[in-house]
């Protein structure tokens, strides 16, 4: 993880403890960041998807079982449902920060990875025998009303005062301790002052018009089925460093420890049905190419960073193969044999906040994207499950 989400959970478990309901304050009361950690890696139903929250629950018996539920709203509250209760899964603001911890864990493989592998063994060798795995989730924006949406994208009947939004949001407001203390760690509002806070709607469409560093920093989304949102690109790029940095400097560490430089399959994340504007993928190219650049100093064990299945206009678009070295776009399966036996792969799955590795795989989806396909093919759905591997939740390494 970023080190910037250790400082992250520090604070929100204490505005939860002074700001949260009376079944959130039970819970965090002397709970301390290794504690939290644990709890958002095992408190996470079997699969977790779609726009309507289709769940499966880690104690069913019948895997048929899966349903769509709004439950997972209402987590923490007094009103949460039997099934889904805080003891025993995450609410859905700790969703949002379990979002940013990536796992990554040494793996076999036992084919090459492509989408419809199914976990059959492939017996001509073609694909990398070994490798490290590492699961990221990127931004959610299928529920309008959670997740990275609260924070990154402005709506009229959302974005307001009353909601926690501005700098003049009631401070004993739950919501407005929330909201800021999320936008201390983007630096947003007013971070020369040290006042942190996310601005409303109309705020920044009377800015829009006439401020040149507000059309750099929002993009305005007017969609004709819906009404028109403001996307925070400044949040979203922060958003997304918090995930790859750390992706970028463990893969380095790990090259480093095995005397070797470090071969990275890179896949988008949230460029599918998470998305909401087609500029994200370019944004996220374009944090790449600023992390590479500004860091190259502590990746000096990268050989190559490999984007996968990118959009051929964002590519153009950012240039990052002219800007940075041994940068390639292919649509390569995560572990496709390389060329240079002395390079070791680090192939990334995109991932989910609330769900088991593999997320569909447990529930025998095995095509329905690339989680259950990295499941298929290596050994993480144990090695990742920590209820399988006890140490895995014990290693946390906060990068910066």
């Amino acid at each position: 993880m970023h080190h910037k989400v250790k400082l992250l959970i520090e604070k929100f478990l204490n505005v939860k403890r002074h700001f949260g309901t009376a079944k959130e304050k039970k819970i965090y009361e002397g709970m301390n960041f290794e504690d939290f950690i644990v709890r958002i890696l095992k408190k996470r139903p079997l699969v977790f998807f779609g726009s309507s929250d289709m769940t499966l629950l880690r104690d069913v018996n019948d895997l048929g079982s899966m349903f769509p539920t709004e439950a997972w709203s209402r987590v923490g509250s007094e009103h949460e449902d039997d099934e889904i209760t805080i003891t025993e899964y995450m609410t859905y603001d700790e969703i949002l920060i379990a979002a940013l911890i990536g796992v990554s864990v040494p793996t076999f493989f036992i084919n090459n990875g492509d989408r419809s592998n199914c976990s059959r063994k492939d017996d001509d060798g073609e694909y990398e025998r070994e490798g490290i795995y590492v699961g990221l989730s990127g931004a959610r924006f299928e529920r309008r009303d959670k997740m990275e949406s609260i924070l990154m994208l402005l709506t009229e009947k959302n974005t307001t005062k009353e909601s926690g939004y501005g700098k003049d949001a009631d401070p004993n407001n739950p919501l407005t301790q929330l909201l800021r203390t999320w936008a201390e760690t983007y630096e947003e509002g007013d971070p020369d002052h040290k006042s942190f806070y996310f601005p409303t709607y109309t705020e920044v469409k009377e800015q829009y018009l006439t401020n040149e560093a507000f059309k750099k920093k929002f993009h305005h989304h007017a969609p004709s089925n819906r009404p028109d949102i403001f996307f925070n690109i400044a949040v979203y790029k922060k958003r997304l460093a918090l995930s790859i940095l750390p992706f970028l400097l463990d893969a380095d560490k790990r090259a480093q420890e095995q005397n070797k430089k470090a071969y990275l399959h890179v896949v988008g994340l949230g460029l599918g049905v998470w998305q909401i504007v087609p500029e994200q993928a370019t944004w996220m190219l374009e944090t790449y190419k600023e992390l590479l650049m500004n860091h190259q100093d502590k990746l000096t064990h990268i050989h190559t960073v490999d984007f996968s299945w990118f959009p051929d206009n964002a590519r153009s678009q950012v240039g990052i193969e002219h800007s940075v070295k041994n940068v390639v776009f292919s649509k390569r399966n995560p572990a496709e044999p390389l060329k240079d036996k002395n390079l070791l792969l680090v192939a990334m799955y995109a991932w989910d906040g609330n769900a088991f590795p593999g997320n569909e795989y447990w529930r025998g989806m095995l095509q329905a994207s690339g989680d259950p396909a990295a499941a298929c093919c290596s050994t993480i759905s144990e090695l990742q499950n920590p209820y399988i591997n006890e140490e895995f939740v014990k290693t946390i390494i906060p990068y910066q």
